[in-house]
C-alpha cells in the first residue's frame, strides 16, 4: 500500500501494488507525479527531504510499512519491505542515457551502476591490485579528490598513461644515446688496443728502422770514400815516388855537399865568386824545388798509405732493399696499430656508455608497458567493483566501454544493443539488486521515450522476475484533472522467457504475447510522446530460429 497526504501538491492519495509489473501514475504535468515518486524513493531509503503541501502544518507518506512524517523536518519510522534503486540507479540512465557518442553514454551508463552497487570512490580499490604496486609515485593526489569513482578511474588512467609516456620519451632519448655511442660496425673491437703494447710494439718498428737507415747511410759514405781512395791509387804509384825521391834526395845532398865544398873555395876563389853565386843561386832554387817536391812526395805516401788502410779496411755493407722497405712498411702497421687501438679504446668505453643507456631505453620502455597496461585495468578494477555479471567493462583502447557475451561467447557492447535488449538486461540486473518482490523506478522522461511494443516487453520481463516497476506518465488530455491516477499494465502470467535475443530476426524479449493489439490494451490514454520513437514498432513476435553458422551472435539473459 502507498499513500501521500500533503505532500506538494498531492492532497490525498492512496493506491497498492497489486502485483509485479510495470505501474504507471499518469497525471498531467505538474500534478506531483515526479514527487510522489521521490516520496515512495524516500521510504525505502529510509531518508531524503519532501515538500510539504502548502498552507499545510503536518503531510505524510507511508509505504510498505515505512512511514514519513513531513513537517519542520521528515521524520522517518518503519521500515520498507522492499529495496528500491531510485536515487542510487535509474534504469533509464543505464537504457539511454540520451548522448549520442557510444563511448560517453558508456561512461554515464558506468557511472549508473556503480550508482547501483553503491561502491564508495575509494582510492584503495585500485591501490589494492596487484598493478598498481606504485601507484603513490604515478598518480596524482589531485586525482583522487573526487566522489565519482568512474572519474576517479579515468584521471588514474590518465596519470598512468602520462606517466607511461614520460618513461617512452626517456626510453627514446636512451636509445638516442646508445645508438650514438656505438661504435661503428666495421671497427673490430677484438683487434689489440693496450697503449702500452702497441708502444712497444711502435718503438721497435722506429727503432730497426733507424738502424737500417743508418746502416744505409753508413754504408753509402764507406762506399764514397772507396772509391774515392781507389783514385788516388789510379793516379799515383809507391814505386816511382819511392824512386824519384832517392833521386831528389840524393841531389840535395850532392848540392848541400857542393854548395859547403863552395864555400870553403870562396875565400880561395873569389874570382870565381860571381859565377859561384850565380851558380848558388841556381842550386838554392833547385834545392827549394826539391824540398817542395819531396814535402808533396811525402803528403801523396800518407795519402797512399791511408788509402791503402781504408782499402783494407771491413766495407759496411747495405741493407737489402726489401728489408729496408719491410721496416718501413712495420713502422707504417706499428702506427696504424697505435692509431685504431686508440679508436677501439675510445669505442670500448662508449660501448660501456651505450650499453648503459640501452639498457636504460630497455628498463624505461618495461616501465612505460608496465604503467600502460596498469592504465588499462582500471577498467578490470570498475567491473570488479561493479560486480555484474550481464555487463563488463573493457577498454577500447581509448575509452572504457560496456561489454556483454553472446551465446557463442564473442562480445558486443551494450551500446550497440537494440533498445529493448538493453532495458531486458537492465531490468535483470536492477531485479538482481533488489531481489524477487522489489521495486525499480523508471523516470517519466525515460519512459515517455519507450516504444509501445519495448513497454509491453518490460512489464513482461518484470512480472517474469518477480519485481515491481514504477513510473509516470503524462495524461494525454491537457484539461484533465490533477489527480494522479496509478494504472497499472494489464495482468500477465509469469512464463518461461526466450533465452536468447538474435540480432538477425525480429524476436521476443521476454515471454512472446500471440497478439498484442488484441490480447493486451492499455487503460492508460494516449499521451503525445516526448519525442519521436527510438524505433520502429516491433513486428509481430515469431519464435526464436535455431541457431546455425549464419545467425548473428545471440546474447544470453
Amino acid at each position: 500500500m502507498i499513500s501521500a497526504e500533503n505532500l506538494g501538491p498531492i492532497s490525498s492519495l492512496e493506491f497498492m501494488l497489486q502485483s509485479p509489473g510495470v505501474t504507471v501514475l499518469v497525471a498531467p504535468n505538474g500534478s506531483g507525479k515526479s514527487i510522489l515518486l521521490e516520496a515512495v524513493q524516500a521510504a525505502a531509503r529510509g531518508e531524503g527531504k519532501l515538500p510539504l503541501k502548502d498552507r499545510t502544518r503536518k503531510g505524510k507518506v507511508e509505504a510498505f510499512g515505512a512511514t514519513i512524517t513531513i513537517g519542520g523536518t521528515c521524520r522517518h519510522t518503519g521500515g520498507f519491505e522492499v529495496s528500491n534503486l531510485e536515487g542510487r540507479f535509474d534504469l533509464a540512465a543505464l537504457v539511454d542515457p540520451r548522448i549520442k557518442t557510444p563511448a560517453a553514454a558508456d561512461k554515464a551508463r558506468i557511472k549508473a551502476l556503480v550508482a547501483l552497487t553503491g561502491v564508495v570512490a575509494d582510492f584503495n580499490l585500485f591501490k589494492g591490485h596487484e598493478a598498481f604496486d606504485d601507484f603513490d609515485e604515478v598518480v596524482r593526489p589531485t586525482s583522487l579528490q573526487t566522489d565519482d569513482l568512474v572519474e576517479m578511474a579515468a584521471k588514474i588512467k590518465d596519470d598512468y598513461d602520462r606517466a607511461a609516456l614520460t618513461k617512452e620519451n626517456y626510453a627514446q632519448r636512451e636509445s638516442g644515446q646508445w645508438t650514438a655511442l656505438s661504435p661503428p660496425a666495421e671497427l673490430d673491437l677484438t683487434e689489440e688496443s693496450d697503449s702500452r703494447v702497441l708502444q712497444t710494439a711502435y718503438d721497435e718498428a722506429r727503432d730497426t728502422l733507424t738502424r737500417l737507415e743508418e746502416q744505409a747511410r753508413s754504408a753509402k759514405a764507406s762506399q764514397a770514400s772507396i772509391q774515392k781512395s781507389q783514385l788516388i791509387l789510379n793516379d799515383l804509384s809507391d814505386t816511382s815516388l819511392a824512386a824519384e825521391r832517392e833521386e831528389v834526395t840524393i841531389e840535395v845532398a850532392s848540392a848541400r855537399e857542393t854548395l859547403a865544398s863552395n864555400n870553403q873555395s870562396l875565400a880561395e876563389l873569389r874570382l870565381q865568386i860571381r859565377q859561384l853565386e850565380t851558380e848558388n843561386t841556381s842550386l838554392e832554387s833547385a834545392i827549394v824545388r826539391g824540398v817542395s817536391r819531396t814535402n808533396e812526395i811525402d803528403s801523396n805516401l800518407l795519402k797512399l798509405e791511408q788509402a791503402k788502410r781504408a782499402v783494407t779496411q771491413s766495407v759496411t755493407t747495405p741493407p737489402d732493399e726489401q728489408d729496408l722497405a719491410d721496416a718501413k712498411d712495420a713502422l707504417d702497421l706499428a702506427q696504424s696499430a697505435m692509431e685504431l687501438g686508440a679508436k677501439i679504446r675510445a669505442a670500448n668505453a662508449n660501448l660501456t656508455k651505450a650499453q648503459q643507456h640501452k639498457q636504460a631505453a630497455k628498463e624505461s620502455n618495461e616501465k612505460a608497458a608496465k604503467y600502460r597496461d596498469a592504465g588499462k585495468l582500471t577498467d578490470e578494477v570498475l567491473s570488479n567493483t561493479i560486480q555484474c555479471p550481464q555487463l563488463r567493462v573493457e577498454s577500447d583502447g581509448k575509452s572504457a566501454r560496456l561489454v556483454t557475451d553472446t551465446l557463442r561467447g564473442n562480445s558486443i557492447c551494450y551500446h550497440d544493443l537494440s533498445e529493448g535488449e538493453r532495458w531486458t538486461l537492465a531490468i535483470d540486473i536492477g531485479a538482481e539488486q533488489v531481489g524477487a518482490g522489489g521495486l525499480l523506478v523508471i523516470s517519466q522522461v525515460g519512459w515517455e521515450g519507450i516504444d509501445g511494443a519495448n513497454r509491453i516487453a518490460i512489464h513482461q520481463h518484470a512480472v517474469n522476475r518477480g519485481v515491481y516497476i514504477l513510473t509516470a506518465e503524462a495524461a494525454s488530455d491537457p484539461l484533465a484533472t490533477k489527480t494522479i491516477v496509478p494504472v497499472p499494465l494489464p495482468h500477465v502470467d509469469p512464463q518461461p522467457e526466450v533465452k536468447t535475443i538474435t540480432h538477425a530476426t525480429n524476436v521476443t524479449i521476454g515471454t512472446p504475447v500471440a497478439d498484442e493489439n488484441a490480447k493486451i490494451t492499455s487503460p492508460i490514454p494516449a499521451a503525445p510522446p516526448a519525442k519521436p520513437p527510438a524505433k520502429p514498432p516491433a513486428k509481430k513476435p515469431v519464435p526464436t530460429p535455431p541457431p546455425s553458422d549464419s545467425m548473428d551472435d545471440e546474447i544470453p539473459f
